[in-house]
């Protein structure tokens, strides 16, 4: 898939969806999480690549269907 954000940067991320793991990784930025058994709930975090190579939280996500 293909990102861009306000920053002006752009790039292409790789998905992943494995029984209820769900992992999306870029180029400096990933994101780990779940998607629940009757795929009404995403819940994880994003994650940004520092200059020095660690991974530090981002964004710390919770999406929940509505009826």
């Amino acid at each position: 898939m293909y990102f861009f954000n306000s920053k002006n940067e752009s790039g292409l991320m790789t998905g992943e969806f494995n029984n209820e793991n769900f992992r999306i990784n870029g180029e400096g930025i990933k994101f780990n999480g779940t998607i629940n058994a009757k795929s009404t709930v995403i819940l994880g975090n994003w994650y940004l690549q520092s200059k020095n190579n660690d991974w530090e939280q981002f964004i710390e996500l919770k999406l929940e269907k509505q009826n």
